[in-house]
């Protein structure tokens, strides 16, 4: 399986060739093992089998990948659910029908679990899968910013984890798009603060310093 992983990192034609060679529900089955070794390789293969390819992901949830992924949370092995949590990322990215699969089985609330973690790295998977499942969609991005809530939004702006960050600022953007409310709530909760911080920081990537911007703007325009 970390063969098949590593030959698929930014290999479509690999990808494709898993799928076309029957591999996708042997890599399913192995989610369902006694294994936890097995349960996390096969995760994170899935997560690069699937990553960036539409056609995998869906011939993915054909085979049946979401039940058993959406299982592996409600173990209590941490290191099974973050690579867990990078097959959801991989699964969900830009796939609206997938989305909401994952999320009409709560994953969601698995999920936030995993921000609650001591871990960084942890933390940080957590919040890219569950922003993976926020889509693309205002109404499913203000929904999947409600659910992280504002404490978990502003630990996420002041984390040192660059995604961290760029989840925190876009939550933001959700959150006080359109809503008086939500402005006033990040305001009252110190929300401001730590996006200023990071436009402080000479040395922060181009697309968080984006998010960032946008998210102050977010704040600042009456809806």
């Amino acid at each position: 399986m970390n063969c098949i992983r590593v030959l698929c990192i930014g290999n479509k034609d690999n990808q494709r060739a898993v799928r076309d060679h029957k591999g996708i529900q042997y890599l399913i089955t192995f989610l369902s093992s006694d294994s936890d070794m097995l349960k996390a390789v096969s995760s994170a293969t899935i997560a690069e089998v699937a990553r960036d390819n539409k056609d995998v992901q869906n011939a993915m949830a054909m085979e049946g990948a979401i039940p058993p992924l959406v299982a592996l949370f409600q173990g209590k092995q941490l290191c099974v659910q973050v690579k867990g949590a990078m097959a959801v990322e991989s699964l969900a990215s830009h796939n609206p029908s997938i989305q909401r699969a994952f999320l009409e089985k709560s994953l969601s609330k698995y999920l936030l679990k995993l921000l609650k973690a001591f871990q960084i790295d942890v933390k940080e998977q957590g919040a890219v899968a569950l922003w993976a499942l926020a889509g693309q969609t205002l109404k499913q991005q203000k929904y999947m910013a409600e659910q992280i809530g504002y404490n978990f939004i502003i630990n996420m702006l002041l984390s040192p984890s660059a995604k961290m960050q760029y989840v925190g600022g876009e939550a933001v953007i959700a959150l006080s798009k359109d809503s008086r409310m939500h402005q006033n709530q990040i305001c009252e909760g110190n929300g401001i603060s730590p996006l200023v911080r990071l436009l402080r920081i000479s040395k922060i990537a181009e697309g968080i310093l984006l998010s960032v911007i946008r998210a102050v703007g977010s704040i600042c325009i009456a809806p």
